[in-house]
């Protein structure tokens, strides 16, 4: 991954900190993880000692994520937070490569990053960690280059806990910041991608005649649908008190339009129980694609969604409509 040129990158080294005072002298990692001097001359017992505390520090924090890499990219060593992070057994990155529990839709940055890294750069950049229980985790990330090894340091950027608590889905927020690049990793690899408006019909008859109590529930139950409907690439939100979207990576117009009506079907399959039987909602959905010329953005394909959905509702109950964002556009 890392292949270096003749005569190799320039040395680069991370430096030590103690109590927020920075080491005058640089470190740098070797394979196995060890610290090292790295200007060549014999490291003291203190600056080394000083090391050994900053890795320790940071194999034992519980809400960063630490991995120290070959200049392969492989895992060597990793502390218990990544293992939490990825919803895996702690002994699971041994020998595997960090990439595989990076988004997809972030592989090539992070790809970048690493390139980056090897050539003696600090690197800070965004990215999701795709757990293996099917949930997106927003992290930032730095990379710490050092002589064999590179330092990675993942801290998960908690915003959307209480949300998906309840339903499953992602906020708004995130949905947007998923959606802007998603859309610039469409525009610039000429990728497709699609987003799927869905609003549950009849919430306001269904909270008079049932409560809040039974609607709630409902429309927990549809965002748990939805989710576990849709493949761990895929992101899905609430957008509002009846209404959800998704995001779907590497789909095309048709293929968003078929997972619309599956996803109709899913709905319809939801079950709550009440005193007056059980309750079966539906729900109409507007599919709309992005245009991969980088004309689209995250603004106007909402908007594009919203007026695709509109359609959708005028046919009544559970109707399904899709258009190119472009449509919107001249329709507009």
């Amino acid at each position: 991954m890392c292949a270096a040129a003749e005569k190799g990158p320039p040395r680069s080294r991370f430096a030590c900190r103690k109590h927020a005072v920075w080491s005058a002298k640089p470190a740098c990692l070797d394979q196995a993880g060890c610290i090292h001097s790295g200007d060549g001359q014999p490291m003291t017992e203190q600056l080394a000692e000083h090391c050994q505390e900053l890795l320790a520090h940071f194999l034992g924090r519980t809400r960063t994520a630490v991995a120290v890499l070959d200049r392969e990219g492989t895992v060597t060593g990793a502390n218990p937070a990544l293992a939490n992070l990825a919803g895996m057994p702690g002994d699971s990155f041994a020998g595997r490569r960090l990439e595989d529990i990076v988004a997809p839709s972030f592989r090539e940055p992070f790809l970048e990053a690493i390139q980056e890294a090897c050539l003696g750069a600090r690197v800070e950049i965004r990215l999701s960690v795709l757990s293996l229980d099917g949930l997106l985790r927003p992290c930032a990330l730095q990379i710490w280059p050092g002589e064999d090894s590179l330092l990675v340091l993942l801290e998960e950027e908690c915003e959307t806990d209480e949300e998906q608590a309840v339903t499953g889905a992602e906020t708004p927020e995130a949905f947007q910041r998923h959606l802007s690049l998603e859309l610039y990793r469409a525009a610039r690899y000429h990728r497709p991608l699609a987003v799927v408006k869905c609003e549950v019909d009849g919430v306001e008859d269904l909270r008079a005649q049932y409560g809040d109590e039974v609607t709630g529930r409902l429309l927990a139950m549809i965002g748990w649908a939805l989710r576990k409907h849709t493949r761990r690439t895929d992101v899905v939100a609430r957008m509002s008190y009846s209404q959800f979207a998704l995001l779907l990576p590497e789909t095309d117009l048709i293929g968003a339009y078929v997972a619309a009506e599956k996803l109709s079907q899913t709905v319809r399959d939801v079950s709550v129980e009440t005193a007056l039987g059980h309750l079966h909602p539906t729900a109409c959905f507007g599919v709309v694609a992005a245009s991969d010329t980088g004309e689209s953005t995250p603004q106007t394909l909402l908007e594009a969604a919203d007026w695709v959905l509109s359609l959708a509702r005028r046919g009544g109950p559970g109707g399904i409509e899709a258009a190119p964002s472009v449509a919107y556009r001249l329709a507009g």
